[in-house]
């Protein structure tokens, strides 16, 4: 709720993009502690800078979805989801591989899900464009014919 409630709402005028890397900053910042002294014990500087590059990561996707969906129960939605998956694959993998390699996968992951998102809102903006500059010749075309007509 503080992340995409409140920060999202008083950094929206900076644009998703911006806001969205100054959330996960600061996310990343928060989860610090957790990945020092938790997750990364072996490794407390390495693992903590991969953690913010990861939260980071998730912040831009966790904040389209907000901004998409207008909803801070999206957003809190998917970062359960996000949890879930995450905690589940570490469980999978802890035993057989490095952790920092499944980082980097888990990066990997997130770079790739907002290479389609920006893929996906390009392709939707030359659509509207195109069906604007389609619609307006038309309105042009039925212009010139009854203009002919005079």
């Amino acid at each position: 709720m503080g992340w995409r409630g409140f920060l999202y709402t008083q950094l929206k005028d900076l644009g998703i993009a911006k806001s969205s890397i100054l959330t996960g900053i600061a996310w990343g910042v928060w989860h610090i502690p957790v990945a020092a002294w938790y997750k990364y014990i072996d490794n407390p500087v390495k693992g903590s800078i991969i953690n913010t590059l990861q939260l980071m990561i998730l912040s831009l996707i966790i904040s389209y979805i907000r901004y998409k969906s207008r909803s801070v129960i999206a957003a809190t939605l998917i970062h359960g989801l996000m949890n879930t998956l995450f905690l589940s694959s570490a469980a999978i993998f802890f035993t057989t591989t490095n952790i920092f390699h499944i980082e980097w996968v888990r990066i990997l992951i997130g770079i790739v899900t907002l290479l389609g998102i920006l893929l996906y809102e390009y392709n939707k903006q030359r659509r509207e464009n195109r069906d604007i500059i389609f619609s307006e010749g038309k309105e042009c075309l039925s212009y010139i014919k009854t203009a002919a007509k005079r």
